[in-house]
């Protein structure tokens, strides 16, 4: 009974880690084409999470972030957002013209 059921669990953590792969691959060239587009020439991924003196966690990561300052102006995840959501619009639409063009022969 165990067997089955560690199993179904590799599977669905594989299924996780592939979606995860796969989300950070497209968002990845999504930074790559807004990047290119306004000559940014690094991104760093950033957490702008403040520290939470009730919660110890919270502190150690605060404490070993690798960005101390940032310009807070300075985001670019919301032109990253809209350019995946265009890409995704555009996929759509190509599958509803291929969709309806099949259904017509």
């Amino acid at each position: 009974m165990r067997l089955p059921r560690v199993h179904k669990h590799r599977e669905l953590s594989e299924a996780e880690a592939r979606i995860y792969y796969d989300s950070y691959h497209q968002i990845a060239a999504a930074l790559r084409a807004v990047a290119t587009d306004n000559n940014i020439q690094l991104v760093l991924n950033f957490s702008s999470e403040e520290m939470d003196l009730e919660q110890n966690d919270s502190v150690f990561r605060g404490v070993m972030r690798n960005v101390v300052y940032h310009d807070s102006t300075i985001n670019m995840t919301n032109t990253v957002m809209r350019y995946l959501e265009e890409q995704t619009n555009t996929s759509q639409d190509a599958t509803i013209v291929n969709t309806s063009s099949n259904m017509n022969r």
